[in-house]
């Protein structure tokens, strides 16, 4: 029984460190559906045949599972007032298939070396992601100031570049926080070299939203991951001030000039961040006039337009906004009870993963963050990981010296 117990595990943790690792295939389009959709469907296969088609439930992850569970769950049953039907329905795939993960990951062992395993797959994330975009094909959209950006071509699948960039505000901080663990300095020069050029592909994409994010995460983890003392706000005022420099100095002079303008604060009060405030706004004004009953549960999945001058569009390009006018108040509320719920477990884990946090809520105020965009979604799932403090203190001590290779 015990070898039993110990192998699930094992297999638990090897599932969870793939669909991590894996993400950038999520754009990736193959018959059906994505390549990860497939994945996810035989991650969840070989997890219940690994467990004896039983789901076992932690004492320490029922709230926060329940919290899943509960927004989930309501999101599926929106379909039936949904009037997108057809929108609908895809998207209850997405959730169905996101909480087969929920499952798997609320399974993760949890220890800080199983938190730093997580860790390392994210920033293999990154790398790969680097990959994809520099030996893939992309072709730039347009010749103006507002258009001038990059359309990603991941294994013949066109992709949004605003969704690909804001998948390296995870990694990029994630890949600091991996090591600064590390006591040797060729492992800290690595992770910088890793780091910027992170950020050089965020600049390629001409993504705004990425870009502002993916500043905001990295500073908040570089703050938040030392102790308060005079001595770390010296030292991360250091970091930040080298970083500025050598992106200023080095990375700037490489991007499209068309591309920097577009990035500018200048063009996002130019184009209002091309026109999402008419759509905020009009989206808001049409999901108000709908009745009570809409008000309080929404018109489901793309049920509601809104407009700006280049046209009409069911996405409103903002996560709050778009659970509000897709499953109402009542969807809103439990959308803030996950996040609030989230909060409190990353900070528990630590501190530096309250940047990524915060950076990916920045993120999603720009694009909308449904369930059929995992990155968000899985990053949450490390509130999974988190333990009694007590047990946090012990294995401190033990994680240390850990190898980084």
């Amino acid at each position: 029984m015990t070898k039993l117990i110990y192998s699930s595990e094992k297999v638990t943790r090897f599932i969870v460190l793939t669909l991590v690792t894996l993400l950038p295939l999520s754009w990736v389009n193959i018959g059906v559906g994505s390549f990860y959709r497939y994945l996810m469907i035989a991650s969840f296969l070989v997890f219940l045949l690994t467990n004896g088609f039983r789901i076992p439930i932690y004492k320490r992850n029922k709230k926060y599972l329940s919290l899943w569970v509960l927004l989930l769950g309501y999101e599926a049953i929106s379909l039936f007032w949904s009037t997108n039907f057809a929108s609908a329905s895809n998207n209850r795939a997405a959730s169905v298939l996101m909480l087969f993960v929920v499952m798997i990951v609320s399974n993760y062992p949890s220890s800080r070396e199983n938190l730093i395993y997580i860790e390392k797959a994210w920033v293999l994330a990154g790398l790969l992601s680097v990959a994809v975009f520099l030996f893939g094909g992309r072709t730039i959209i347009g010749s103006t100031i507002l258009s001038s950006r990059y359309s990603l071509v991941i294994l013949g699948t066109i992709t949004d570049p605003n969704e690909f960039g804001c998948l390296f505000v995870i990694t990029m901080p994630m890949t600091y926080l991996l090591l600064s663990k590390q006591d040797r300095l060729f492992w800290k020069l690595t992770g910088w070299v890793f780091i910027f050029l992170e950020f050089y592909v965020v600049l390629m994409t001409g993504s705004r939203g990425a870009l502002y994010a993916s500043v905001i995460s990295l500073v908040l983890s570089i703050g938040l991951a030392r102790k308060l003392s005079v001595r770390s706000m010296i030292l991360t005022t250091l970091i930040i001030s080298t970083i500025l420099f050598i992106a200023v100095r080095f990375l700037l002079p490489l991007i499209p000039s068309l591309t920097l303008a577009r990035v500018s604060f200048d063009a996002v009060l130019r184009d209002g961040g091309s026109g999402r405030m008419d759509i905020w706004t009009s989206g808001l004004s049409n999901w108000s006039h709908g009745g009570i009953l809409r008000i309080l549960f929404g018109y489901g999945d793309m049920g509601v337009s809104g407009f700006n001058p280049r046209g009409v569009t069911t996405t409103m390009h903002n996560q709050i906004i778009q659970t509000l006018v897709n499953y109402g108040v009542v969807g809103l509320l439990f959308y803030i009870m996950l996040m609030f719920e989230a909060f409190i477990s990353l900070r528990k884990l630590d501190k530096g993963l309250v940047g990524i946090f915060f950076g990916m809520l920045f993120a999603s105020l720009t694009i909308t963050m449904k369930m059929v965009y995992k990155p968000l979604w899985i990053f949450l799932m490390i509130g999974f990981l988190r333990e009694d403090i007590n047990q946090i203190i012990k294995s401190k001590n033990n994680t240390r010296n850990l190898n980084y290779r």
